[in-house]
């Protein structure tokens, strides 16, 4: 019997002992776990060494022309015809010939930035800043909707296809669309508002450019300067 509870006691003493080794080995383990995490560098903010101007050029040219800015505006055109008559060397003019073409319409402008003229010297890099020369926002197109046009004019004048009119009194025979494309680019400019659109244009590109950039770096405090010329 003493031998047995002996033996007992021996074997119970051993697992104890291997007991106090598992729990060293597993405090070894977690503390030295801790102690390389702690060792790791901290990840900071600064550009990827692997960003270059050729990296940033390369992205920025798959984007083609940048849509950044659209607007919508109304606008009226007139164009008269004096409806003269040339006989020898005068010119007289018939009072039932005289017509005017009028068109109220909408249009919406698009502004864009080409960015595939950009090159690698107009791109530059330091460590948490990347600063690009790029061309101001031109508009890329202008749509026409909503258009309502009449002819009047004198009793011999035929008013019932006005924009075939128009088209005629064009001194190039322009397309219809295109004359009052022409008008709204023109109306935009004289009334100053062209101008005012491309400073908010500007201000788009570069904060589509700036996120644009941060996806690529993965660096979301990444500073994006542009600058126009």
């Amino acid at each position: 019997m003493n031998n047995i509870i002996t033996g007992l006691v021996v074997h119970a003493d051993r697992i104890f002992k291997k007991g106090i080794i598992l729990v060293l080995l597993l405090a070894l383990i977690v503390g030295g776990l801790i102690w390389f995490r702690g060792q790791s560098p901290e990840i900071d903010n600064a550009i990827p060494y692997q960003i270059t101007s050729e990296l940033v050029v390369e992205r920025l040219y798959s984007e083609g022309t940048l849509n950044v800015l659209e607007a919508v505006g109304r606008a009226s055109y007139q164009a008269e015809d004096p409806g003269t008559i040339k006989i020898l060397s005068y010119k007289i003019s018939i009072p039932g010939l005289q017509k005017k073409v009028s068109v109220n319409y909408e249009y919406r402008v698009h502004l864009g930035v080409d960015l595939t003229r950009l090159t690698a010297k107009d791109v530059s890099i330091t460590e948490t800043r990347i600063e690009i020369m790029l061309p101001r926002p031109e508009i890329n197109s202008i749509e026409i909707f909503n258009d309502k046009a009449q002819t009047t004019g004198g009793f011999l004048i035929f008013k019932a296809k006005p924009r075939d009119d128009l088209v005629e009194m064009s001194a190039d025979r322009d397309e219809y669309i295109n004359i009052l494309r022409d008008s709204a680019l023109q109306d935009l400019q004289e009334s100053g508002q062209y101008q005012k659109l491309q400073q908010a244009a500007m201000g788009n590109t570069a904060n589509l450019l700036s996120r644009l950039l941060q996806e690529l770096s993965q660096n979301n405090v990444l500073e994006v300067n542009v600058k126009f010329i």
